[in-house]
Order: C-alpha cells, then sequence, then structure tokens
C-alpha cells in the first residue's frame, strides 16, 4: 500500500529542517499572566501566536484574526 512507510532519506531531512526553521520565524509561544495590547491597526503579521496550555491571557489587538481551530467556548 502507497504511504504505509514513514517518510525517511535526506529530501525528508531537509523537510524537517526547513519546516523547525519557519517555525522558529513565525511562531511565538504566549505563556501564562500574558496581556498583548496593541493600537488600532497594529497586531501580529505574518506570525502565529500559540497560547496552548497557558491560562490568563489577555489578548486586545484590534484587526485580530483567530484560528479556525479556536472555539467560540474557549474565545
Amino acid at each position: 500500500m502507497w504511504g504505509a512507510a514513514k517518510p525517511s532519506g535526506p529530501q525528508e531531512d531537509t523537510r524537517r529542517a526547513s519546516a523547525a526553521r519557519q517555525a522558529e520565524r513565525v511562531e511565538r509561544t504566549v505563556g501564562s499572566h500574558t496581556t498583548l495590547i496593541g493600537a488600532p491597526g497594529a497586531g501580529p503579521r505574518g506570525t502565529a501566536l500559540q497560547v496552548e496550555g497557558a491560562s490568563h491571557v489577555i489578548v486586545r489587538l484590534d484587526g485580530l484574526r483567530l484560528s479556525r481551530r479556536l472555539s467560540r467556548s474557549r474565545r
């Protein structure tokens, strides 16, 4: 069956390294007890805020778009 084996080899190693470098540049982790405040039109551009496992996070950025993965009950 096609796709049963996990990808491996130099091309896969390069892909993983590239994905890790990209994540370093575009993902920002937000810790617990954090407040992010921005002026109108301000906000993260070309990046993702990771708020997993954090509590008491306040985000007040005009025009911030939430990920579809974030449920309404958690906003």
